[in-house]
């Protein structure tokens, strides 16, 4: 027997704890409105064979003291199915890995690609930083499949802020864009693969799809009525994927789509469960309808130095514990 439970949330993580303390203490009324949580979730499984597995993946680091990509074994990973609510469905399941290390090495490749390129319809899209260049070349391959079928390509997603429109980013790719790190602008790439994949018209009517973090979310410095001031940090840090059309998701995981994330202790989790999936849904749908501009929106505010967005925050690629 295995239940699945996401609860949706905002998560305070210890790298802006000490930052928010003070203001969190002010009383409601004078306390800025931007200090606020993490977007974030949790995702409770409830069963004996999910538990046997991740105590026996948490023993490694734990009690064998394992320490670096180097160290860990390949270590697969783990399908476990749950009950059929009807006897015509196909029974619920989770798919549990665990990085450094996991599915076949390589969490990118090995499982995130297949999903991407063994999925169909729409694909949804929420994370704190995504620069895997193997998950945007799968998506890259999905997009011109999509077309040559469907004549489209359906994928939305919202990013936070500041890693959105990083050079690195995979949402900047995908939007047909680069930044030139000398002058800091960012420009139309010519030679982009979307546009290659998508054609003018549909790289336009993707970019709008493809957005940046609410307006409440950022980095902001406050000033206390003592003249000192504190910084508040908010950020989008969820890492999610979502497949409607096949009641998959990848909910629930610590691993960010990227290269880094490869070498730190993670877990992944693929949900196949209806029920779940609309639930994400909801969680997705909140962000997406609040979402502040799209990232195209956002290079060209950037570009015509207007007025500071709120949202502005220091630049600077996510350190290896948070990629």
């Amino acid at each position: 027997m295995m239940k699945l439970t996401v609860i949706p949330g905002d998560g305070i993580g210890p790298e802006i704890m000490t930052q928010v303390v003070r203001v969190v203490n002010l009383p409601k009324e004078k306390r800025t409105e931007y200090s606020i949580p993490n977007a974030n979730h949790a995702l409770l499984i409830l069963g004996s064979l999910p538990a046997q597995a991740t105590k026996a993946e948490l023993k490694k680091t734990l009690e064998y003291k394992i320490r670096g990509q180097s160290q860990y074994p390949i270590s697969g990973s783990y399908k476990i199915y749950g009950e059929k609510q009807k006897a015509n469905e196909e029974a619920p399941y989770i798919v549990l890995s665990f990085s450094p290390n996991g599915g076949e090495g390589d969490v990118n490749k090995s499982i995130y690609v297949p999903l991407i390129q063994n999925t169909k319809g729409s694909i949804e899209a929420v994370h704190f930083a995504f620069s895997s260049k193997q998950i945007q070349n799968a998506l890259l391959e999905r997009a011109t499949r999509d077309m040559q079928e469907k004549g489209h390509f359906e994928f939305r997603s919202v990013g936070d802020t500041p890693f959105a429109m990083r050079e690195w980013s995979a949402f900047l790719l995908l939007s047909g864009l680069k930044k030139d790190l000398p002058s800091g602008k960012y420009l139309t790439d010519g030679e982009a693969p979307i546009l290659q994949a998508l054609g003018a018209a549909g790289v336009t009517d993707l970019q709008d799809k493809i957005r940046t973090a609410p307006a409440i979310y950022g980095e902001r410095h406050f000033r206390l009525e003592d003249g000192s001031s504190v910084k508040t940090t908010s950020k989008i840090h969820h890492k999610v994927f979502i497949f409607p059309e096949d009641s998959l998701a990848v909910l629930g995981t610590s691993f960010n789509p990227s290269e880094n994330a490869e070498n730190n202790n993670e877990q992944i989790v693929i949900v196949k469960d209806a029920n779940i999936v609309r639930q994400a849904r909801g969680l997705f749908g909140y962000l997406y309808k609040n979402s502040a501009r799209s990232v195209t929106a956002e290079a060209n505010r950037r570009n015509l130095k207007a007025l500071p967005f709120p949202d502005e925050t220091v630049g600077g690629e996510p350190s290896e514990r948070d990629q």
